[in-house]
């Protein structure tokens, strides 16, 4: 395959090529049909650049950009628990807009000072970058989504450190865009409200509060001890996810179980694509639930 590419390369386009002559190459693959049937990926990279090009044309022209981080989250939760965490919900958020892809998870966030350190950076996994680091580099990610097309931006993020540094970063491209058609868009409530309402949830609804702390970076609404989840009256225990991350002993999925409707119940090994039927049936949407599950089913592998 790679002698192939070699021998129908154009020597005219080396790097003593002419501007004129790039960008005709450029105009040339512009215009070329993709040869492959389409791939119905959300994510931005498992996509070709054709298909990028396609689904723009279509219409996708909202582009997600998800802010995670590799931190100390504690003895139960891996370093990169906020990536996780996004690699679940980028392409759930991108699916109910229905234009809209994700690009990759920035990983890459402040975490504290490096030397000397402060914050996560006095334990070992964390990576942290610069402040100004950072928007720079959400600055440049959606300048180059917005040079292919994209009209609207959207940053969210995962962690409580990235939420200053995006804001900034949408402010300043929003500066830079007037009067373009685009726009950045920074969503706070991604992140704050959405833990407000899980802690009130957890202690009106469940019954269950955090107590002492421990001191560790992680919480009871995303540490599930090893084996089980919370202990809830009148709730059987199942077989827990060890610490959140997909590693070989994380047979199962962490849950959060609180009683069921009757006859919706937890498989005796749950797995993460369980979560969203499940969740269907508790509130009533058997169908949904049915069509979700037979529409994976008929997937074909990837």
């Amino acid at each position: 395959m790679g002698l192939a590419l070699l021998a129908g390369a154009d020597p005219a386009i080396g790097q003593g090529a002419s501007p004129e002559v790039r960008m005709e190459r450029v105009r040339r693959l512009m215009a070329e049909p993709n040869p492959l049937t389409a791939s119905d990926s959300v994510w931005i990279a498992e996509l070709t650049y054709m298909e990028v090009r396609d689904r723009i044309a279509e219409g996708t022209t909202t582009a997600i950009v998800p802010t995670g981080g590799i931190e100390e989250n504690g003895p139960y939760l891996a370093t990169g628990k906020h990536n996780v965490i996004l690699h679940a919900m980028c392409p759930a958020i991108a699916g109910e807009l229905g234009n809209a892809l994700c690009a990759p998870i920035v990983q890459f966030v402040p975490e504290g000072d490096i030397d000397p350190p402060s914050g996560a950076m006095f334990f070992p996994g964390t990576i942290s970058v610069r402040d100004a680091t950072y928007v720079a580099l959400l600055e440049d990610i959606g300048g180059s989504l917005r040079q292919h097309g994209f009209t609207d931006i959207v940053f969210i993020g995962d962690s409580g450190g990235n939420q200053r540094g995006m804001k900034e970063a949408a402010g300043n491209l929003n500066a830079h865009w007037r009067n373009t058609g685009a726009r950045a868009h920074f969503v706070e409530e991604f992140y704050t409200t959405g833990w407000d309402e899980t802690e009130k949830y957890t202690e009106e609804v469940l019954g269950v509060s955090e107590g002492e702390s421990d001191g560790h970076h992680d919480d009871i609404w995303v540490t599930a001890r090893e084996g089980h989840e919370f202990e809830v009256a009148e709730t059987s225990l199942h077989a827990g996810g060890s610490h959140g991350a997909l590693n070989r002993d994380d047979s199962t999925a962490p849950l959060i179980v609180a009683g069921l409707p009757e006859g919706v119940t937890v498989p005796e090994f749950p797995r993460t694509i369980d979560l969203a039927p499940l969740c269907l049936q508790a509130l009533g949407l058997q169908e949904q639930a049915l069509e979700l599950i037979t529409s994976r089913n008929a997937a074909p592998p990837r």
